[in-house]
């Protein structure tokens, strides 16, 4: 029984797509913040090459709303607004307000990127660390 001509070829297109592209996922390293520029490889990337998820930016924040509160705890935690960082929930109230965690790219950060256009641009999707 011989092979479908049409299967061969798309096979064919399919092992050459993947030679020629390769992942679509790249490992880089933030070089600086300002401006961004991240090294891919031995190439650096900088300007219109990246797009960055909007949690890594430094100015990034959350805000959140607390349903339901039941019990009294107290918990301490470093917040720019407050002097003494401390959180206190009793009787349902909450004294102090926001949370923030710092997530945002610095230099030596190693991060997840997603290539682009011929892998001419690509967008830092987030920050990777050693298990």
């Amino acid at each position: 029984m011989e092979d479908n001509p049409y299967a061969v070829f798309v096979q064919s297109m399919r092992q050459e797509a993947k030679r020629v592209n390769g992942p679509g996922f790249r490992l880089g390293q933030v070089v600086s913040l300002a401006p961004l520029r991240v090294r891919c490889g031995s190439i650096v990337l900088s300007g219109e090459d990246l797009l960055v998820n909007a949690m890594l930016k430094p100015e990034y924040s959350r805000q959140i709303e607390i349903k339901e509160l039941s019990g009294s705890f107290t918990a301490n935690c470093l917040c720019p607004d407050s002097a003494s960082g401390a959180r206190t929930i009793s009787s349902g109230s909450l004294q102090g307000q926001g949370i923030a965690k710092d997530q945002a790219l610095k230099a030596g950060d190693q991060v997840v990127m997603l290539a682009m256009d011929g892998d001419q641009r690509f967008i830092i999707l987030c920050k990777v660390v050693a298990a």
